[in-house]
Formats: C-alpha cells, structure tokens, sequence
C-alpha cells in the first residue's frame, strides 16, 4: 500500500480515500490469498452478493419434503415460501420466522425477507514462531511507483484482537474507546462480524476500528448513511466525544441519527419492553435539539409514537406543530386519536382537525403560516370556531388501523387495531379545512411579509395593526389595546386633539415642524386606529378634506362593534355636506356660538338611515370643523354632486342653523342668497324662509286654536237673480289695462339670470378643469418653481381670482392624485413626483 501525492491511498491497484480504507482492503486481500485451492473445494457454496434468496417459477423436480415447511429439490437446493436456499438453515431459518408471527406488536427479525451473509473461512492456522527471513531486495513494480520526491510508504495494519460478541450497555458504564474514555448509556459496543449483514447493525461501536487524534466540529457527516463502520477516524472521535458529553445539542445530525439507529433496534429487534421508558425518555430529548433535521426528526416521531404504545403511556393529545407533516403518512399517534375520537362519535375540535390536516402528506403550508405559526393558530382556533361552533363531524370510515413500522436497517414492527377507525383515507372534509388555511394565510399575508423583513417588530403596534380584527381582542392584540389606553378617549364625545399627538400615539414619523403629512402617512395613520378600534376626523376615505399638517386638529371616537361605513354611502356624504354648509353658515357672520352647534346635531339626527358608528362620526366632523372650517370654494362645488331633495335639505339646515342664535345679519343673508343660486333654488324663498324661521313650506302657527263661545250666525237670506252692469264692468277692465301699462313702463326689473346646469367640464389636457384653470395649470407646470407675484398676473389674465385659482387646482388634485399640487407660499413649487404625472397627462 502506498500514498499517491495526491493525498489518496492506493492498494493492489484501487484508490481509496482513507487509509483506514486502503489498510482494509488490502487485509482482506491478503487473507484471501492465503485460502488454498483445497480449503475452496471444501466449504460451502459462496451466496451471490444481491443476497441468498431468489425467487424462482415453480418447477415440477422431485423433491424431498423435510420439516416446517422445507424440501429439498434434486438439485440439491432447499425451497421454503416459494424461495430457493443453497443450504438447509438458511430454508429452515426463513421457514420459522414465516410462521412465527405474533398478533398486534410484533419484533420481526427481518419478516418478509432475511438476508444470510456469508461467513468466510478462518485463516489458517499461524506457522511456528520463527525468526523472520532477512528483507530481499526486489526490482519495484511499476503499479507502485512514486515521483522520487515522495517516497512510497508501505503501511501494515495492526493485527486487532478477537472481540467480543455485540452486547447492549443500559449504563452508566465506564468504556474506554482508542483515546477516549467515557459513561456509556444505552449503546451497543462490540465486534461485528460482518457489518454489511442484514439486519444492519450501524450504531455499533467496534474498538477495533482506528479513532483519530482529534475532531473539527466543521467536518461535515452525512446523516442519510450514519455508519460507525463507516465513519473515517475522524467522524468516530467526533462521535465518542459527543457521547462523552451527554449527547448535547448542536452537534452534526448523523451523530444522533446514529444514535437513533441503536435504541431502535433494541426496543424494537432486541424486543426490551421493560427498557421503553427509558428510550422514550432519551428519544424525546434528543428531540429538542435535532428534531428540525429531516433525517431525524421524522424517524424519531415515528419511533416515539411507537414507544410511548409499548410503554402504555397516558400523555397529552396531539398539539398542532409544523414537524407533523414531515412524514408520508399519518402519524400514528395521531391516527390512533382521531380514530378513537370519531368512533366515539365526538366531533373534531380546532386543534384536532388541524393536526390532521398538518399531517396529512398532500398538505403545503405557506409562508405566511409557517413564519408566522403562533399567530396562525390564534386565528385558526377563532375562525374555525366561527364556521364549525359545534366542531367538525366525520363519518366513520370502514378501514381499521394496520400500521407497519418499517425500520432503514432491515427489520420492521406490526400493529394492527381492528376496533379503531383510520382516517387517513378520508378525504372530504380536508379540503374544506385547507380552503380554511388559505383564508388564514392570505388574512396573514402583509403580517408576515413584514416580519419576514423585520423581526424585531414582532409585538409592536405597527405588527399588531397588520393582523386580522378577529384577533384584536387576544393575545396579539395587546400592543393594540396599550395604544388605545394611551389615547384617552372622552367617553360618548369626540376628543380633540392635534394630528403630532396622534402621530406620536401610533408610532408613526412627524414629518417636522409645520410640515404635510403625506397621503401614505395618513393611509398608515387610518389603518392603524382602525385597528385600535378608534375612527377620527377629518378622514379623506369618508370625503374630500384639505392638506394635513403636523399642526392640524382631529377629532377621535370609537368605532363601537357597528359595521364599518361605506366609503361610498350616498346618505353620509349628503349629511356631511349639510355639516359643512351648516358651519360655514354659522361661521359667515364671523362667529359660531353653541346654539348654532346644537342646531346642527339637531338637524344631523334626522338622518336616521345612518347607523350609530355613522352618526359619532358626523358628530366628530362636527367637532372638527368648528375649529377649522371647511373651504368655502370647495363645499359649494361639491353641492353639484347631490339630487335635488338633498340640496333642498341643505338649505333648510343652513337657514336654521343662522336662525338658532335669534338674530339675522346681513351677512348671513348674503351667503343665503349665494347658497341658493349655487343650489339652484329661487332666491326669493330665502326671505320666506327666514320669515317662517326656517321651518320649510309648512304652514306657519300664529296661534294655538282654541274653542269660544260666540254669537250665533244670522239665519241666510233666502236666494235673489244677480243683475250685472257690463258697461261699468267694461270700463273697469280698461281702466285696469291703462294702469298696467303705466306701472311696467316704470318699474322695469332685470331679468333673472337663467339657472346654470351644472354640468361636467370640458375634457381637455387636464380633465376636470375649465379651460382657464387649464390654462393657467399648463402656465405653471412649464415653469414648476413660480413665484406668487407671477402666479397672481397669469391668472388675473385668465380672468381667474388668485386665491380661489390655487384652491380649484388643489382640489383638482386631490380627486387625481389624493394630495395638492401646490401650498400657498411666495413660490409655488409643485412637487417632482406630481410634475412627472402631469406631464405624462400633457404628453397624452
């Protein structure tokens, strides 16, 4: 045997990885050479590699019936279960563990098949202690050569020990292994014979085998084919050091699996019932540590569910967990309790029908529910109580329980309950409940993407406003309720407050002093109070509102349980432009006293259609716009929009709103006139209505009636021809006709100007705008930075009042892009992001 530069080692001719390898084969060879041509023709037949048993078509020889089943066949091979052996022990064996099965639980020595191995020969007996002969020089052969730099070095392995048979260590034992000395418990130490055997004896630790100096914890080791034998050096000082240890957490995988493979051949082949207990123990804490790998984990769920049956443990039911659908197939733990549940007749409550779903092989948790597993159940467990109160109930199934542990090392176990039903080949209710899953899943959908990118904000306000509203009022929805308590509301009343105190409450940026919340900001600002359960005023998704600055006021009130309103309801919008009417009303006269608010309320709580959500919010609208009014210019356009019955009442409430404080001055009058002909409504029902106190066109009571005694009418005149002059009756009408005449040729009223239609305006290159706002709107997007003197100029030459062209192009802008175009400033500076969209809109 020589080492190559490569790092690799070679013997007769092979290339081997390890040493350890290389030493190997090359002894085997050696021994191989050593058997003579006479002990050949002695010893037993050799069996193919693929194994002893070969299945053959029945033949018609004749043959030789012998015990248990077995005959031997002139050729002189021996069949038993319609399989051919080549000796004798080898049927006999087969025959007897075929006919041997035991009902229930059943160790199986290799049931359906027993693979023989074959042993090889002894070596021949070692000649007499002699002096060895003096080394011979010899030519080198070429298959050995090295490059003279690196000289061939031949390595002899030790000669090893007969071992001991393969015992089983309960421990604490103390063993010492090459280098290392440590307790064993619960291992397998000794010599195996042939490690390529069936069944597999992996987690044997042979102290024959070479164990290295010392371990790198990086050195990867595959855990598909953990094998002490064929571990190198390295990994088996690894191994020895982690058992030393306590078998800790943290370490390679294939140490545990390892691990694995001993306590389940022996509560399983070496048949230990009374020793259960104590593997149940041990699998369940090695569990904790590594029961995420793949090749683990699912093996020692199986097992466990396994041993805790042989043990005869009472533990607790099933909990949903995501490792539940590591498996091919229903664990059987599980499938023993949903079986015993529904024979029973008991429905399936939320927990149990999840673990079933989640064990089922054909189911695919998402993202959302996977990072987010806590949460899921939360809302699992709240919304399944939703569509099933009473539970989930299943048919019994007609399959019974016939469960087969199937070990990777050659053997298996049988369990069969026949008075146990077995779900897992019922189908139907679990698509409803995976269609249950997806709506958890999507509901969970922004929650999870923003903890994907940032879990610290798991359990903070702006998390816990992304969840489902179903789950405010559980264990998630604390950060919400703390934030509640924070606001201190004002019980049955709005409570004012300023828009830097609410962003402060909700977590969310200030944009500075005297700055413009954005139109994402105040998206943010809505969802999160709709999460607290808390609305507030002005909302922009409930009607057009003005920029919102760090300095503004917004009135608060709770939501209450009602539904949520509409944002397109036709009945609120026409009672919040009745509010604002109603305040610029009270405002027009320079002050708004509290009987002017009241009136208002007043006339609001006719609207009976809204419900009590709706009505605390007009009465925050209320609140707010008391404090800061709404623009004139921008309510009275919005009167456009509403039928003829609804400006009707619009009028009505802004004449009572001017009379509650008893007294009509001029300048309400003036904006009377001016709201009816925005309406379109005679002007002069303005008087009549402020005559009659603005009680509408009913007739108005003078004086409660009440009855009198009086005196008694005269008796009637009994009836006369009526004789008629018509020379004076024709006189007369002349004489009315002259008059007529004279009186129109004084009193000369101008005519009335005709009602304007209010009709949409003409499309041109900025739709919704008239052409000199259009105008003036292109004048200033081809120069974005203007300064207010030649704001003023362009748009006196347009025809257009400065003041009231910024505040139509702002609203304008607010119907397009939800923000204005510019502030009233000295410089008007339209923002980049706006100048891009309507530039795009000129271009087009």
């Amino acid at each position: 045997m020589i080492a190559g530069t490569d790092g690799r080692f070679r013997a007769a001719g092979y290339s081997f990885g390890t040493w350890a390898q290389a030493a190997d084969f090359a002894d085997r060879q050696s021994r191989r050479s050593t058997i003579s041509r006479e002990d050949v023709d002695n010893r037993q037949p050799r069996q193919l590699a693929e194994g002893p048993v070969r299945k053959t078509p029945s033949l018609t020889v004749p043959a030789t019936e012998l015990d248990h089943g077995v005959t031997k066949s002139a050729d002189g091979r021996y069949r038993a279960g319609g399989y051919v052996f080549e000796t004798e022990p080898q049927a006999r064996s087969y025959a007897l563990r075929r006919t041997s099965g035991v009902p229930g639980l059943q160790s199986a020595r290799r049931v359906e098949e027993a693979r023989p191995t074959y042993q090889s020969p002894p070596p021949p007996p070692a000649p007499p202690s002699t002096p060895p002969p003096p080394p011979q020089r010899t030519k080198p052969s070429p298959t050995l050569w090295a490059p003279p730099h690196q000289p061939s070095v031949r390595r002899v392995r030790p000669a090893v020990k007969p071992q001991r048979e393969p015992r089983w260590i309960v421990g604490p034992e103390l063993l010492e292994i090459g280098p290392i000395s440590f307790d064993a418990k619960l291992v397998y130490v000794g010599h195996q014979a042939d490690p390529y055997g069936y069944p597999r004896h992996p987690a044997l630790i042979d102290p024959a085998l070479t164990v290295a100096e010392r371990y790198v914890s990086s050195d990867t080791v595959n855990s598909w084919n953990a094998d002490y034998h064929a571990f190198d050096p390295a990994a088996r000082r690894g191994y020895l050091e982690w058992l030393a240890a306590g078998r800790p957490g943290g370490a390679a995988p294939a140490f545990a699996k390892l691990y694995f493979y001993g306590l389940e051949r022996r509560l399983l082949l070496d048949d230990a019932k009374a020793e259960a207990h104590l593997i149940l123990a041990e699998l369940r804490r090695l569990m904790v540590s590594y029961g995420e790998d793949y090749n683990f984990g699912p093996a020692a769920a199986k097992l466990i569910d396994l041993a805790s049956l042989i043990a005869k443990e009472d533990g607790p039911r099933t909990r949903p967990n995501l490792l539940l659908g590591n498996g091919y197939e229903l664990p059987l733990k599980l499938r023993i309790e949903l079986g015993e549940q529904v024979a029973a007749g008991e429905p399936l409550g939320s927990d149990a029908a999840l673990c079933w779903l989640l064990a089922t092989p054909q189911t695919y948790p998402r993202t959302a529910i996977t990072r987010c597993f806590d949460e899921f159940l939360d809302l699992w467990g709240r919304r399944f109580a939703e569509i099933y109160p009473a539970g989930l109930k299943v048919r019994v199934p007609k399959a019974r329980i016939n469960y087969r542990y199937q070990s990777s090392n050659g053997f298996h176990a049988d369990m069969i309950l026949p008075n146990v039903p077995d779900l897992s080949g019922t189908s139907a209710p679990l698509g409803r409940l995976r269609n249950l899953m997806d709506e958890c899943s999507d509901a969970l959908g922004s929650y999870s993407r923003l903890v994907g990118g940032n879990a610290s904000v798991r359990g903070t306000l702006p998390a816990a406003a992304l969840l489902p509203p179903v789950m405010s009022k559980g264990p998630f929805g604390e950060p919400l309720r703390a934030a509640r308590r924070g606001l201190a509301l004002t019980p049955d009343k709005p409570t004012i407050t300023t828009t830097a105190a609410i962003l402060d409450a909700t977590m969310l940026p200030d944009p500075g002093d005297g700055g413009t919340v954005n139109t994402a900001c105040q998206k943010q600002l809505a969802q999160r109070l709709d999460a607290i359960g808390v609305g507030f005023e002005p909302d922009r998704r409930y009607g057009a509102t003005g920029p919102m600055s760090v300095g503004s006021i917004i009135g608060l009130f709770e939501l209450g349980d009602t539904s949520p309103l509409a944002t397109d309801d036709p009945t609120y919008a026409t009672a919040r432009s009745v509010v604002d009417i109603a305040i610029l009303a009270a405002s027009s006269d320079g002050a708004i006293v509290p009987a002017e608010i009241l009136a208002i309320g007043d006339h609001i709580a006719g609207f009976s259609e809204l419900h009590e959500g709706a009505h605390r919010r007009l009465a925050a609208h209320i609140a707010v716009a008391t404090e800061q009014p709404p623009r004139l210019a921008a309510a009275l356009k919005r009167l456009a929009d509403l039928p003829n019955d609804a400006r009707r009442n619009v009028a009505t409430a802004a004449a009572a709103t001017i009379l509650a404080d008893g007294q009509i001055l001029p300048a309400e009058v003036r904006f009377l006139e001016n709201l009816y002909k925005v309406l379109g409504l005679p002007q002069d029902d303005v008087y009549g209505l402020l005559h009659r106190g603005g009680g509408g066109d009913a007739p108005v009571t003078v004086m409660a009636a009440r009855p009198e005694a009086g005196i008694p009418l005269p008796r009637e005149m009994p009836k006369s021809e009526l004789l008629i002059d018509s020379v004076r009756l024709a006189r007369i009408r002349s004489e009315t006709t002259d008059v007529s005449k004279l009186l129109a040729s004084i009193f000369v009223e101008d005519a009335a100007p005709p009602v304007e239609k209010v009709v949409g305006a003409e499309i041109g290159r900025y739709g919704g705008l008239d052409k000199a706002h259009e105008a003036l709107l292109a004048l200033i997007v081809e120069n974005p930075e203007t300064t207010r003197s030649d704001f003023d100029a362009a748009a006196r030459a347009v025809r257009l009042m400065p003041d009231g062209a910024i505040e139509t192009i702002n609203e304008w802008a607010f119907d397009k892009f939800d923000e204005p175009i510019f502030e009233d400033d000295e410089t008007l500076i339209i923002p980049a992001h706006i100048l891009k969209l309507l530039e795009q809109m000129d271009a087009s």
